[in-house]
């Protein structure tokens, strides 16, 4: 990890402790790993080639003292060459301690001409560093002195790494010190290069780290663009977790640092911590949502929301307290724990059978093991690269999130697989619904249609009733009169049975036509023989009410159905004795034109026009009325039935007049 900031100053002692109690098992460990024949340092210097791209490692050629009082002042070192001694690690490491670090190497440049060379500091911070060049006759010349709390703007060469500039004459050797003190981790990659061949090592590194950071800003675009199908609170958490992890690998790389706050340095440890814990606490939020134990693992849900709080709680408390150990030791070991936790849920989850749940595990596993290598490099200093841990961790991360994004993918095509059979399912059943819906509309119009014909039925039946109603009666006074012996009443009786067998056998015959929609077959005759007809029927009746009936004669000649116009005659003649409450009927028939008009005429009170109209629906009955209502209805029924025009007029206190006009063909 170049910063190394993995483990900040509290965890010290922590894993001092630790490492004190299992020195031996991780020394095996680590000798297993570890290269067999370690070189020792060279005494001979530095060799500096003239070349534009050169960049060489100092560890072969270093030499270290540890000052463990601190209190040693530069010169007094210098003056301990002595006592120096090579470097027995592969790595420029000595692990977890408040010593103070002291190392001294040579370099020498091999051009025949003056070059200006850079000593690269890998680490972008220090609780304490100096660089000196220590001068022929002794004195040390003070080239980089840096404390924790200086600025970036403090620095004199703007790069996240530590960087001094040093001027070599031809073939001149030069002596160096560095001394350093870090609280966090003393692993320092120290090299030196020309100042183009150190930009071209960092320009390298800052390609990978855009290239990963990019692919990580990718899987943010990508859960955004998952937003539509996967809801938005998946979608959101999974965009927190990965923008929050991005940002905590720019943090430990010292990108924010010169950026976003290079005047205020006492933020890189405490952001350092914040963005740690932000990362963590979304990877507990996405892992609740993806999986949503609180269906399956309540009590494993809840364990989720208590480090969930209590990370989010050190988030808030963290620049506020960063500075107590009380509270940065739990807080520093929360990212472990949860990390544990979540690795813990996909196996919950992989024995619940979740979607997604392997390759979810897959990707908690990859952090792990990305923390469990920095917890070994610290409790083993030396023998790995540390300057690899954030490259790991960053690697990790971008592959725990394309593992995730798989899972998340898993997890849409299963919803959507239920979803389709769950439409397949709703559409059969629609489709078996629909099924019965069109059943049901066929048996309600089979019943709207049954009941059509009842009422048309017994809209016949009642239109029957009337027509016989008036014969009836005739008969019933002829009957009397016979009984008394009255045998000039025989010809109105022979009337009244011929008009019961025509409107009975019209009746009979007719209503099927009708159900069918068919007519009636018309038959040209002589009018004057129904006028004949109205006049054996309803004379005597007229005259028992006080009523003149005049029937006046006509030789005209129609085309209809005889016994229907009958009906329609009679009722409109029955209507005006009965109803009109006048003293003169008039049945008379003219010509106008192609049509011939039949005209019943009484002289009565009238009607006014609402009291037409109301007259002519089917079954109202007027005021003292002894009718039924039926007769007009059936009257403009028949008319339209035979295609001809029925009209009503009528004037208050003048009379009406029912007009039949039958147009000749």
């Amino acid at each position: 990890m170049r910063e190394s900031e993995i483990f900040p100053r509290p965890y010290a002692a922590l894993l001092t402790s630790l490492r004190q109690a299992a020195a031996l098992a991780c020394f095996v460990f680590a000798s297993v790993l570890a290269i067999a024949n370690v070189p020792h340092a060279r005494t001979e210097p530095l060799p500096l080639i003239p070349e534009a791209i050169f960049y060489a490692d100092t560890k072969p050629h270093l030499t270290v003292l540890r000052d463990s009082t601190g209190r040693k002042s530069a010169s007094e070192v210098a003056a301990l060459g002595g006592e120096f001694e090579p470097i027995d690690s592969d790595y420029v490491d000595f692990g977890l301690t408040e010593d103070m670090i002291w190392l001294k190497f040579s370099a020498k440049n091999l051009g025949d001409k003056p070059q200006i060379y850079r000593i690269d500091m890998k680490r972008q911070y220090f609780e304490e560093l100096r660089l000196f060049e220590i001068e022929a006759d002794g004195e040390l010349w003070l080239l980089l002195g840096h404390r924790q709390e200086d600025d970036f703007t403090d620095r004199p060469i703007p790069s996240r790494f530590l960087l001094a500039d040093v001027r070599f004459e031809a073939g001149e050797s030069k002596t160096f010190l560095i001394g350093y003190r870090s609280s966090t981790t003393t692993f320092l990659p120290l090299a030196v290069g020309t100042i183009d061949g150190v930009n071209a090592v960092h320009q390298a590194e800052l390609t990978t780290d855009l290239f990963l950071n990019g692919m990580l800003a990718a899987m943010v675009v990508y859960s955004l663009l998952m937003l539509p199908v996967i809801g938005w609170r998946l979608a959101a958490s999974f965009a927190g977790y990965i923008g929050a992890g991005a940002f905590y690998v720019l943090v430990a790389d010292g990108y924010p640092m010169q950026s976003l706050w290079p005047d205020r340095a006492w933020m890189n440890e405490p952001m350092n911590l914040v963005s740690m814990l932000a990362m963590t606490a979304l990877g507990l939020n996405f892992c609740r949502q993806l999986f949503q134990f609180n269906e399956f693992a309540m009590l494993f849900d809840r364990i989720l929301v208590v480090l969930l709080g209590l990370t989010i709680a050190c988030v808030v408390l963290a620049f506020a307290l960063i500075e107590y150990d009380w509270f940065t030791i739990p807080a520093y070991l929360l990212p472990p724990i949860a990390n544990l936790a979540v690795c813990a849920a996909g196996i919950v989850a992989w024995r619940k059978r979740r979607i997604g749940a392997l390759p979810f595990l897959f990707g908690a596993l990859l952090v792990a093991s990305s923390l469990a290598y920095a917890t070994v490099a610290h409790l083993v200093p030396g023998r790995f690269d540390l300057d690899a841990t954030l490259d790991y961790g960053h690697v990790a991360l971008l592959g725990e999130c394309v593992a995730f994004a798989l899972a998340i993918l898993l997890r849409f095509l299963s919803i959507r697989a239920q979803r389709d059979l769950a439409l397949a399912q709703k559409l059969e059943e629609s489709e078996q619904r629909l099924k019965l819906s069109e059943e049901l509309v066929d048996a309600q119009r089979n019943y709207a249609e049954a009941r059509s014909h009842a009422e048309r039925g017994q809209r016949r039946l009642s239109d029957m009733s009337h027509d016989i109603r008036q014969p009836l009666l005739i008969l019933r006074d002829a009957i009397a009169k016979l009984s008394r012996h009255e045998g000039e009443d025989e010809s109105h009786l022979r009337a009244a049975v011929a008009y019961l067998e025509d409107v009975t056998t019209v009746q009979a015959t007719a209503l099927p036509e009708a159900e069918r929609g068919g007519n009636q077959r018309p038959e040209k005759f002589a009018l004057q023989i129904l006028f004949n007809n109205i006049a054996q029927l309803f004379s005597e009746r007229a005259a028992a009410r006080g009523i003149e009936l005049k029937i006046r004669p006509t030789e005209l000649e129609v085309t209809s159905h005889p016994v229907s116009l009958m009906r329609i005659i009679g009722n409109l003649t029955e209507n005006a004795i009965v109803h009109g409450k006048g003293d003169k009927v008039l049945l008379a028939a003219r010509r106008r034109g192609s049509t011939v008009r039949i005209e019943v005429w009484d002289r009565s009170e009238g009607l006014s026009s609402d009291e037409v109209e109301s007259a002519m629906q089917r079954g109202v009955q007027g005021e003292k009325s002894p009718g039924s209502g039926l007769g007009l209805d059936i009257v403009a029924r028949l008319c339209r039935e035979l295609g001809h025009r029925f009209e009503l007029r009528s004037r208050k206190g003048r009379g009406s007049v029912a007009i039949i006009h039958l147009i000749e063909s």
